[in-house]
């Protein structure tokens, strides 16, 4: 059972030959914009294959005009495709459509010598309303161990060292391939339970180098998986400084994709990399360790964060601080006790 996550391809190679010249360079020059504003190279391409896709549907539906002679029924006949014809979500409509609407505000504030009437309309079609697309999964305490057990059975060591480095640390998918190997060794040991980067590392954040921030590691979780990855990487003879590796090297972040398929089917549920992000929140929030030590390990800029990654029903835990002489007396934990 895999995310159910609809994806379709906009962009054709074919149609993207007949495109507006004028149109590809505004594209060009949006792209130069980006990088001399420090946006991250993922956020450009992003911006690009978001437009480009555009692109191609706007030259076949709309005469092929230049971008800065858009129309408001250009923009309502655009996003009636994406809802009605493709089926993509309103989160993703939204998305096409902020691409859009960042290159006319680059047209707006930069390009305004050359197209001093030009304004941008895209917001003025009111996009769909947001909907949730799937239910949200909600991983149980053994989960982890049933997962990676299974992968374990199929000799897929690296997998479950994956699964095991997400609920270890509440990492995001990229920021785990940018994990080394040097990471897990005894002088980089805290609290006598934690494993920490000697080197900040690249999160989500504005600019090419995003948040630089140190992250965490429970070795009550991770373990025994790791050890039995990196004997593999042994066997296999894989000398990348990079914990996911094969014999060629470093790999991309995108087969962690495929990986979350393999995931999915032993769990008998979705499973995607992000849900182990709020698994680890749910955790120590179950386990009474204080919010703004949650805060602090996950390097968040607000104790709101751990509210919204925190999937714990709060009458669930009504019996650990409630008994038949009232309210009672709870240690709250620190991560070591974990």
């Amino acid at each position: 059972m895999s995310r159910q996550t609809k994806s379709n391809k906009m962009f054709d190679d074919e149609i993207w030959k007949s495109v507006n010249e004028e149109n590809k360079e505004l594209l060009c020059e949006f792209k130069d914009y980006l990088n001399s504003i420090d946006r991250s190279d993922e956020t450009i391409f992003q911006y690009e294959k978001d437009l480009m896709g555009f692109f191609c549907w706007y030259s076949e539906n709309c005469k092929n005009k230049s971008f800065v002679e858009i129309k408001k029924r250009d923009v309502m006949k655009y996003q009636n495709y994406l809802l009605n014809e493709l089926a993509l979500s309103s989160s993703r409509i939204r998305r096409l459509k902020s691409s859009m609407s960042s290159l006319s505000n680059f047209i707006v504030k930069i390009l305004d010598e050359d197209y001093p009437d030009f304004k941008n309309i895209i917001n003025i079609i009111e996009a769909p309303q947001k909907s949730l697309v799937r239910e949200k999964t909600i991983l149980e305490d053994e989960d982890l161990k049933r997962l990676c057990d299974g992968l374990i059975l199929q000799k897929r060591y690296q997998e479950a060292c994956y699964f095991a480095v997400l609920a270890s640390s509440g990492m995001r998918k990229s920021e785990a391939f940018r994990i080394k190997v040097d990471v897990f060794k005894d002088e980089n040991v805290i609290s006598g339970a934690i494993y920490k980067t000697p080197e900040k590392i690249k999160t989500k954040g504005r600019g090419k180098n995003g948040k630089q921030l140190n992250k965490f590691f429970i070795i009550s979780i991770l373990e025994p998986y790791l050890s039995l990855w990196l004997e593999q990487r042994k066997e296999k003879n894989i000398t990348s400084e990079y914990l996911f590796a094969n014999k060629s090297g470093e790999i991309k972040a995108n087969i962690a994709n495929y990986w979350c398929d393999i995931a999915s089917k032993i769990l008998n549920k979705p499973i995607y990399s992000h849900s182990f992000r709020h698994s680890l929140t749910t955790y120590m929030s179950k386990n009474n360790v204080p919010t703004n030590i949650i805060q602090e390990f996950n390097g968040w800029d607000s104790v709101e964060m751990v509210n919204l990654y925190d999937d714990n029903d709060a009458e669930d835990s009504f019996a650990d601080y409630f008994g038949n002489k009232g309210i009672k007396e709870v240690k709250n934990k620190n991560i070591d006790e974990l």
